[in-house]
């Protein structure tokens, strides 16, 4: 089924949004599949067109929902807002945020259902870790400390970052080759001078990029007891 004729010099401005758009007929066909569609999904809209949307881009346990949510849009109920996956064509998935309304033929009666969409996995995704990092820290009963586990520089920092946001009370970090070893292959292909000279530079932005983020969230270790006043120190005397 095509679009109306009146829809259809609207196709440009469909094509180049940066939301998903996907346009379905009462059948739940898909008579519309915007570029940002194809980037998300993998599939080009020859692919998509005219086949029923959840036959292949639903999760299975979501596809009865979304053809409530369908059908409601369908009898006149509309706009709403929904939340579901789509499953890519190499079987990935991603979380999309609608908002939906139809469109009407000569009658009154809804011919297109339309479906504006957002990708918010990583915003969950994010907010999952958020909420990972603070059940963690709040579990703890004694000051604890990031260890690098040998990631990467950026993805050490970006932790750190998280860790700081999500409100979690840690008291520094244990990290080596989250500073240096990008750096072995370096020293690999062109030996010590190049390495040093490594160091110098970028090993040293990585050292300030830690810093920096342990700036925005470490908190002295003393604070999980209330402050250094409500420490006492002692020192035994050993016979």
């Amino acid at each position: 089924m095509p679009l109306p004729s009146d829809q259809s010099s609207s196709k440009t401005i469909i094509d180049t949004m940066g939301a998903l758009v996907v346009f379905l007929d009462r059948l739940g066909r898909i008579v519309e599949f915007n570029h940002a569609c194809e980037r998300l999904t993998g599939y080009v809209k020859a692919e998509a067109m005219g086949r029923v949307l959840w036959d292949f881009l639903l999760l299975p346990e979501e596809q009865g929902p979304v053809q409530a949510v369908f059908d409601s849009l369908r009898a006149g109920d509309f706009p709403n807002q929904f939340e579901n996956h789509w499953v890519t064509k190499t079987g990935a998935t991603r979380l999309i945020t609608w908002s939906n309304t139809a469109l009407l033929d000569a009658h009154g009666q809804v011919e297109i259902i339309v479906g504006t969409g957002i990708d918010i996995s990583e915003r969950k995704r994010t907010e999952e870790a958020l909420r990972l990092f603070k059940v963690a820290a709040d579990t703890a009963t004694k000051p604890f400390i990031y260890l690098s586990a040998g990631v990467s520089n950026e993805q050490f920092v970006e932790t750190l970052l998280l860790a700081a946001e999500s409100g979690a009370d840690y008291s520094g970090v244990l990290c080596g080759r989250a500073t240096w070893q990008e750096g072995v292959p370096i020293f690999g292909k062109d030996g010590l001078g190049a390495l040093e000279s490594w160091l110098s530079t970028q090993g040293v932005e990585n050292i300030q990029a830690v810093n920096n983020a342990v700036a925005v969230g470490a908190k002295p270790w003393w604070t999980v007891y209330g402050g250094k006043d409500a420490i006492e120190v002692f020192d035994p005397v050993l016979d």
